[in-house]
C-alpha cells in the first residue's frame, strides 16, 4: 500500500486546496493542536462548565515532513498523524438524539483517549462504589459476593467484580506458564508486545495501540508489525501469544458516551461565608459548577473552531476552523481508500489497469492520427512540388 500512499494524500489535498488552507497543514498542525490562546482567555473556561465533550470522528492524516525528516518506518516523506475531532455540546443535547450544534475541536488522538478512558474508568469505578455501598447483604445463607454481583446486575452495571478481584483481572489468561494481565491503558499510545515461540524464545516483537476505523467513527486496538503502530497485522498474533482475543479489536474504545465538563463544589471553604444567604448566593443550595481538570486539560491542546459563540466565549478561537472544515474533510476521501479490505483494493487495481488500458488506447490513436495525418502531408508536399517540377 505504500505505493499509494502519495496517490491518497494528493487526492485528499488538491480538491479546493488554497493558500490558506495549505498553511493549516504540516508545521502548522502541530501548532493548531497545542496549547492556543491560553493566555488571551485569562484560562476563564467556566463557560465549559454548562458542556459535555462527545466525540464526532477520527482521521488518520497524511502530511508532508516539512523539516526533511523521514518516515521511520518507510523512509517516504509522508507522515501519519491521528486526530480526534470532538464537539463540546449542552448537557442536555449531548447524549439524547438531537444534533448537537457546539464548537468544535481538534486534538491528537492519543490526547483525547487518555482522557476519556480516564474519565469514564473514573465514572464506572464511582458507580460501583455507589452500588456496593448501599447493597445490603443481610442473609447468612448467600455468599456476600454472589449478593454483590446481583446488585451490580440489578444496577445495569458490568465489570465490577473485576475490580475488586485481582484473579478475574488476570482474565485467566496464561501464555506458557507466563502471567498476562491487560490494562488498556498500557496501549492508548503505542506499545510493544513479546512473542515467543513454543519454547519461550524470543520470536519477534511486535506492538499493540489505536488506530482509527475505516466508517471514521470508532478507534480500535490493532496488532503491528512495526513500533509506531504504522503496518497493521492480524490480531491473531496477540491471540497466539496471549491466549484470548485482543480487547477492542472489535468494539469501538470510545462508545459514543459523553464527558461531561462541569464538576461541582460547595461554598463551606468559599464565598458562602461573607455572603451567608443560605443559598450559596443563589447557587444550587450552596454548591456551584467550575470546569474539571480533564476537559480544562484537552481543551488547552486542542484546536478550536468556536464559530458563532460570542454570546457565550469571551474570546472565542477560530484558529482550527479552516482546518476542520476544508483540509481535514478533504482528507476522509484518502481514509475511505486507505482503509479498504482486499476486495476493495482489488476493485482499485482493476479500474486502475481499465484506466491505464483505456488511456493507452487513446494515446495510441492519436499517435498513429498524427502520423497518418504528417505522412499524408508529406506526401502531398511531394505532389506539388513535382507538378510544379
Amino acid at each position: 500500500m505504500n505505493f499509494f500512499q502519495p496517490l491518497f494524500f494528493l487526492l485528499a489535498i488538491f480538491p479546493g486546496a488554497n493558500a490558506e488552507s495549505f498553511q493549516a497543514s504540516g508545521e502548522a498542525t502541530r501548532h493548531l493542536v497545542s496549547k492556543s490562546r491560553a493566555l488571551e482567555n485569562g484560562n476563564n473556561h467556566e463557560w465549559m462548565s454548562s458542556y459535555s465533550i462527545k466525540f464526532d470522528s477520527c482521521h488518520d492524516v497524511m502530511q508532508f515532513s516539512q523539516d526533511g525528516s523521514a518516515n521511520e518506518v518507510d523512509g517516504s516523506l509522508i507522515l501519519d498523524n491521528s486526530l480526534v475531532k470532538y464537539r463540546l455540546c449542552p448537557h442536555d443535547t449531548c447524549q439524547s438524539s438531537k444534533s448537537c450544534k457546539g464548537p468544535e475541536y481538534i486534538v491528537p488522538m492519543a490526547d483525547f483517549l487518555n482522557m476519556y478512558v480516564y474519565v469514564k474508568q473514573e465514572e464506572k469505578e464511582a458507580a460501583c462504589e455507589k452500588v456496593k455501598g448501599s447493597c445490603y447483604c443481610q442473609d447468612d445463607y448467600m455468599d456476600e459476593d454472589a449478593c454483590t454481583s446481583q446488585c451490580y446486575a440489578a444496577a445495569g452495571l458490568t465489570g465490577c467484580d473485576d475490580m475488586y478481584d485481582d484473579d478475574a483481572n488476570n482474565n485467566n489468561n496464561n501464555n506458557n506458564g507466563n502471567d498476562y494481565q491487560f490494562n488498556l491503558e498500557d496501549y492508548l499510545n503505542c506499545a510493544q508486545i513479546n512473542v515467543y515461540n513454543n519454547n519461550n524464545q524470543y520470536q519477534t516483537q511486535y506492538a499493540v495501540g489505536p488506530y482509527c476505523a475505516n466508517n471514521g467513527k470508532s478507534i480500535l486496538l490493532g496488532v503491528f508489525s512495526d513500533a509506531y503502530c504504522s503496518t497493521k497485522v492480524s490480531e491473531n498474533v496477540f491471540k497466539k501469544a496471549y491466549g484470548f482475543n485482543l480487547p477492542h479489536s472489535t468494539e469501538t474504545i470510545v462508545d459514543g458516551g459523553c464527558v461531561k465538563c462541569n464538576e461541582r463544589y460547595s461554598y463551606e471553604n468559599g464565598n458562602n461565608g461573607n455572603n451567608n444567604n443560605g443559598n450559596g448566593n443563589g447557587n444550587n443550595n450552596g454548591y456551584y459548577d467550575s470546569v474539571n481538570d480533564s476537559c480544562g486539560g484537552i481543551y488547552e491542546v486542542s484546536g478550536r473552531c468556536e464559530e458563532h459563540m460570542d454570546d457565550t466565549i469571551s474570546y472565542p478561537d477560530t484558529t482550527a476552523c479552516n482546518y476542520i472544515h476544508s483540509v481535514l474533510s478533504s482528507f476522509e476521501v484518502a481514509n475511505a481508500l486507505r482503509y479498504m479490505n482486499s476486495e476493495g483494493v482489488s476493485i482499485i487495481f482493476t479500474l486502475l489497469k481499465v484506466a491505464w488500458f483505456i488511456f493507452t488506447c487513446v494515446l495510441c490513436y492519436l499517435v498513429l492520427t498524427l502520423q497518418r495525418a504528417n505522412n499524408s502531408q508529406v506526401a502531398l508536399s511531394k505532389q506539388v512540388e513535382g507538378s510544379i517540377a
